[in-house]
């Protein structure tokens, strides 16, 4: 087992007055792992290969021991979704948000072997 680790796709950020400080208080999803932000809160999909590259060096041991907390812009979230189940055959755990606290949600996104390139010959 690895040390666990929750990814968050982008930290949300706001102005407080004096400086931009999180958004958001995620520090109940350290109960499931160290926070590792993967991308800059002003990343954007249209930045292209340093966004996708950046994503895939992070998420390249994505392992079921890891987490998603999907906050950000919706089309890296998908692009942060696609190299943890890529890196983990197809399998990616995220954290929901319900009420009061964080609830992990499993998803078997493909099966593990799975080559889309063979067997329409």
């Amino acid at each position: 087992m690895s040390d666990p680790r929750v990814f968050v796709v982008q930290v949300a950020q706001k102005w407080n007055g004096t400086k931009m400080v999180p958004k958001y208080d995620i520090s109940a999803a350290e109960k499931y792992g160290r926070i590792v932000p993967l991308l800059a809160p002003n990343a954007r999909p249209t930045q292209g290969e340093a966004v996708l590259d950046e994503l895939a060096r992070k998420l390249a041991d994505f392992s079921d021991d890891d987490h998603i907390l999907c906050i950000g812009n919706p089309a890296l979230i998908g692009f942060a979704m696609a190299f943890a189940t890529d890196a983990n055959q197809g399998r990616v755990q995220v954290l929901q948000w319900m009420h009061d606290r964080y609830l992990s949600v499993k998803a078997r996104i493909f099966d593990e072997g799975l080559d889309s390139d063979e067997g329409d010959e």
